[in-house]
């Protein structure tokens, strides 16, 4: 009997765990390398001035590595060792001696190649691992499972049957989102666009039919949702064509005290708050610090913009758009998702915490029965 009930618990508390084991692909961390020469490796303070070497690691030396970076198309890896020696090596006169602990987290996001030659794929999540010899072509949808945001940011991505790691910085794969963001070249608003993961600053949109990639956009909060968006001018202010937070601007206009400014969007930037107006058939952008409005326009008063768009859920918010899988791994685009699909009970989420429940009815049953076939044995014996 006592044996039994151990067993039980046993197969309660390993249940989680094998579960756990399956939660998520890898995400880089650090990793151990050596040298490859027995000369040993030099190491420097800084990647852009590689003559001056501060020293070297010597054969065999146990190095931890736990940043990437990639410049001029060469890789760098800084590189420590026991005694805290730190310094940038060559990536390529390393060996990979002992893969990092991946603890990353699983995703399902719709990705896309944007490199023009296509993109190659390592076995793991650095330039210290080999290739896997596959090369997905420009403009493919991919999946994108798992990511880490590191110095370096890594994409586990699958394209039908090939699954392997790339380098996002570089902006080769990134993700697609649905929202709003405010392209800043042309005033254009995108509501379908791409985002690498990396830097937040680098956006993909469509531009007469075709994709563009630039490094420059901002966060937009949406139509201006108020009560009023005509304003009358206290006071000068100078219109420009775009949203630049440079020193150096030129001004299209200038807005005269007495003038009718009608706001159509907003965004904001490190305190500083822009607005798209029209004012006597010219757009532009104007700046005010924040709570400066109430000296510019007459009955300005942006906190009260703020709660109107806040208590009307009017922001739009920047969200990945999710994969979805067909038998082969090809990806299901997501205009293609049925709009009314009904609560998914086989998702993997939920079979886990189905499979969970069940089996702690069926341990709980037994344990049950158990007992009450041993009090009827008892009773039994005591007859």
């Amino acid at each position: 009997m006592k044996k039994i009930f151990v067993i039980i618990l046993g197969v309660i508390f390993l249940i989680p765990i094998t579960v756990k084991a399956d939660m998520g692909p890898p995400a880089v961390r650090e990793y151990k390398a050596t040298p490859k020469s027995v000369d040993g490796v030099k190491y420097y303070s800084d990647i852009y001035q590689l003559n001056k070497a501060i020293g070297t690691f010597e054969y065999k030396t146990i190095l931890t590595i736990a940043e990437e970076r990639k410049v001029n198309g060469k890789s760098y890896a800084y590189a420590c060792d026991k005694k805290n020696n730190c310094g940038y090596v060559l990536i390529s006169e390393l060996t990979l001696s002992e893969k990092s602990n991946l603890d990353g987290f699983e995703l399902k996001y719709v990705g896309r190649v944007f490199a023009k030659d296509g993109v190659e794929l390592y076995e793991g999540p650095g330039y210290i691992y080999k290739k896997t010899g596959d090369k997905i072509p420009a403009n493919a949808n991919v999946v994108v499972s798992g990511y880490d945001q590191n110095e370096t940011t890594w994409l586990k991505i699958k394209y039908k049957d090939t699954v392997g790691f790339v380098d996002s910085d570089d902006a080769s794969v990134m993700i697609l989102y649905k929202g709003q963001a405010l392209i800043q070249k042309n005033n254009k608003v995108a509501t379908e666009f791409y985002k690498s993961n990396a830097w937040d600053r680098k956006i993909a949109y469509k531009e007469d039919g075709k994709y563009v990639i630039q490094d420059e956009y901002f966060e937009f909060s949406g139509d201006f949702k108020y009560s009023k968006t005509e304003f009358k001018a206290l006071d000068e202010l100078n219109l420009y064509k775009l949203l630049d937070y440079s020193e150096h601007k030129d001004s299209i206009y200038t807005i005269k005290k007495g003038d009718t400014v009608k706001f159509i969007y907003d965004a904001a930037y490190q305190g500083t708050l822009s607005y798209y107006v029209e004012v006597n058939g010219k757009k532009g952008w104007i700046e005010m610090d924040y709570g400066a409005g109430g000296e510019y326009f007459e009955g300005f008063d942006y906190d009260r913009i703020l709660d109107y768009i806040y208590d009307n859920n009017l922001y739009t918010y920047n969200e990945p758009v999710e994969a979805k899988e067909d038998e082969v791994g090809d990806i299901v685009p997501p205009e293609e998702k049925d709009k009314d699909e009904k609560y998914d009970w086989f998702s993997k989420q939920n079979i886990i915490i189905l499979s969970c429940a069940g089996a702690f009815l069926i341990v709980l049953t037994a344990i049950v029965t158990m007992l009450l076939v041993n009090k009827k044995n008892k009773k039994s014996v005591q007859d």
